[in-house]
C-alpha cells in the first residue's frame, strides 16, 4: 500500500507457473477495500468461490468511473478468476462414483488404492494394494453397474455380469480419496435360489442347529455357543421415525429402530416403504422377487415369523448418500456372525423406499 498524490494504491498479484495475472486501480478506498481483501485472501489460501467473488469485485473498481487514473489496462474478470483458481494448490478429487466407476470399467494403477486395501467376496479374500489390485485386473470378472448411490465418503452400486450374475457392491475410501475396502456379493446359483420365504425353507436346519446349541450351552462349563442370558436386541435411539429423508437416515431408521420395535415392527418397516416398490432378495428366483407394496410387506412379514429367536439382521455400515445408498450387514445366530450381506436402496422423491437389492450367501448362516 502506497500514498501517492492522494491516492491509495492497491494492487493484487496471482502467480501462476510462470505467469503472472495483476491488476492495480489508483482508487481512494480505505485499508479495507476489496482489491486488499483478494490479495489477503488469496495469501490465506482462500477456495475458490471466495477468490472467485474477490476477483469479480477487484476487477469491478479497476474499470469503473470511481478510480481517476487506471494504471494498467482493464483487466477482464475471467482472466484474474482463472489465474486464482488455477493457482490452488489444492488438487481437487473426483467423485466416489467416478472412482467406483474406474474399478468397474477401466484399467488403473495399485495407486488407485490404499497401502493396505482390503477386498471380501464368497469366492476370494485379499489384503495389500497389489494383491487386490492383481485381483481386479487378472481375476475378476467384468461387471457393469447398473445403478450407483450418491455416498461421498464411500459408495455402492448394483452390477450385473457378462454372464448374467447380479450382486451388489461396497466401497470405502480414505479420505485422499483411494480405496481402502470392498465388498462384493453375487448371487448364488440358480439351482440353489428359494421359490418360497427362505426362513420358512430353512426352518429345519435352524431347529437342528438350535439343538446342537442346546446340548452345548447345557454344559456351559465347558463350552458356550450362545450368550443364554443375552437380551433381545432393541431399537437404539427409540425413533419413531428417520431423522430425515435422506437415504441413509430411513436405511437406518430401518436397520437399527423399525425391525426391532417392540409393537409392529412390520408396519413401522412398511411405513418406509412406495407403493410400487420392488424388492429383490437374490437368493430367490426372478419371479419370487416382491413387487409392489403388498408382496413387499408379505415377504417382510414371512422373514419375521419364520426366522428364529436368536437369529439377528446387523448393521455394520452405510454409505451416506441422499437419494440411494448401500448398507453392509452380517447375520448373526447361535455366536456366529455370518453370512455378511451388502444391500442397496433407493429413494423416490418422496424419500420412500422404491427398490432394494439385497444380496448375500445364505448357506453360510450357523457356520
Amino acid at each position: 500500500k502506497e500514498s501517492i498524490q492522494g491516492y491509495a494504491w492497491s494492487t493484487a498479484v496471482v502467480t501462476v507457473g510462470g505467469a503472472v495475472a495483476g491488476a492495480a486501480s489508483s482508487c481512494s478506498r480505505s485499508p479495507s477495500s476489496r482489491s486488499q481483501r483478494f490479495a489477503s485472501s488469496r495469501r490465506a489460501g482462500a477456495g475458490p468461490q471466495r477468490l472467485r467473488q474477490a476477483a469479480t469485485q477487484l476487477c469491478s473498481i479497476s474499470n469503473s468511473d470511481e478510480c481517476p487514473e487506471v494504471l494498467l489496462p482493464s483487466v477482464e474478470p475471467g482472466v484474474l478468476v482463472a489465474a486464482a483458481v488455477a493457482g490452488e494448490r489444492k488438487k481437487k478429487l473426483i467423485s466416489p462414483q467416478r472412482r467406483v466407476q474406474r474399478l468397474f470399467e477401466e484399467e488403473f494403477g495399485k495407486s488407485l488404492f490404499s497401502d493396505n486395501p482390503w477386498y471380501e467376496s464368497p469366492e476370494a479374500t485379499s489384503t495389500g494394494s497389489q494383491r487386490v489390485h492383481d485381483y481386479f485386473m487378472k481375476t475378476r470378472p467384468t461387471r457393469e453397474i447398473q445403478f450407483i448411490d450418491d455416498g461421498k465418503k464411500s459408495c455402492g452400486c448394483t452390477w450385473k455380469q457378462l454372464d448374467g450374475r447380479r450382486g451388489v457392491s461396497f466401497v470405502g475410501f480414505t479420505e485422499e480419496g483411494r480405496v481402502t475396502f470392498v465388498r462384493e456379493v453375487g448371487e448364488p446359483a440358480g439351482v440353489t435360489k428359494f421359490r418360497t420365504n427362505n426362513m420358512q425353507s430353512l426352518q429345519p436346519a435352524f431347529g437342528a442347529m438350535n439343538a446342537v446349541k442346546n446340548v452345548f450351552n447345557f454344559a456351559d462349563q465347558w463350552l458356550v455357543v450362545e450368550d443364554k442370558d443375552k437380551e433381545p436386541p432393541r431399537p437404539r435411539l427409540g425413533l419413531e421415525a428417520p431423522r430425515t429423508r435422506r437415504a441413509c437416515d430411513v436405511v437406518r431408521y430401518l436397520w437399527e429402530e423399525a425391525q426391532y420395535a417392540e409393537v409392529d415392527p412390520v408396519d413401522k418397516i412398511m411405513a418406509e416403504y412406495s407403493a410400487d416398490a420392488v424388492y429383490e432378495d437374490l437368493t430367490y428366483v426372478d419371479e419370487a422377487f416382491a413387487n409392489g407394496w403388498d408382496e413387499v410387506r408379505r415377504y417382510q412379514q414371512e422373514t419375521k415369523d419364520n426366522a428364529p429367536e436368536n437369529l439377528r439382521f446387523v448393521l455394520d455400515e452405510l454409505s451416506d448418500g441422499d437419494t440411494a445408498c448401500t448398507a453392509l450387514w452380517h447375520v448373526e445366530f447361535n455366536g456366529q456372525k455370518s453370512p455378511r450381506g451388502v444391500s442397496f436402496y433407493k429413494l423416490d422423491g418422496d424419500g420412500k423406499v422404491a427398490y432394494v437389492r439385497a444380496s448375500y450367501n445364505i448357506g453360510q448362516i450357523g457356520r
